[in-house]
């Protein structure tokens, strides 16, 4: 499901270029028909996949973190959302990538956002997100194990005990 709406396409991108997309034949569509159109639909929603895929790299998003983003981090994400369509738009008319991006750079900043995303150098305004996908430290219990097993690394146990424990204790009780 789109982050976006074909009425926020039109709200952040000029609808004279957006409406001449829509169709094949060189008409450019009304702003009704820019709204209902399947292209449009369809687009939008590729382009909400592109952003999943990317936000749930390295765990750090899941798709009910996106949804319930708010205030300037939906803005952000909405934004995404139309420059990825548009540039999908684009690309379905076969426009060749220099003119998109000479038309609409915010289409390759959408693009490199993506790569940035995945990269975790952006977040979404998630507290979670960003110690998400980062290396963690997690003390675990200790279980009983035999002294009597080889050390690893000189005179280091493998349950952490001190060599003089015994054989037939449980280390670390």
């Amino acid at each position: 499901m789109p982050y976006a709406t074909a009425q926020d396409m039109l709200d952040r991108i000029d609808s004279r270029w957006l409406r001449q997309l829509v169709y094949d034949n060189n008409t450019v569509a009304t702003e009704e028909q820019f709204l209902a159109s399947a292209r449009v639909a369809a687009m939008l929603s590729d382009a909400a996949g592109k952003i999943l895929a990317s936000a749930r790299q390295g765990e750090r998003y899941s798709k009910a973190d996106l949804d319930g983003l708010t205030g300037d981090g939906l803005s952000f994400l909405v934004a995404l959302n139309v420059y990825l369509a548009a540039g999908g738009l684009a690309c379905v008319r076969q426009i060749p990538a220099d003119k998109i991006a000479e038309t609409l750079p915010q289409y390759g900043e959408a693009l490199a956002t993506l790569q940035q995303l995945q990269l975790g150098n952006v977040i979404f305004d998630i507290d979670l997100a960003a110690d998400a996908g980062l290396p963690h430290t997690q003390r675990y219990a200790r279980s009983p194990v035999v002294c009597a097993a080889t050390p690893l690394f000189g005179d280091v146990y493998p349950c952490g005990c001190p060599p003089t424990c015994g054989t037939t204790e449980t280390c670390c009780d």
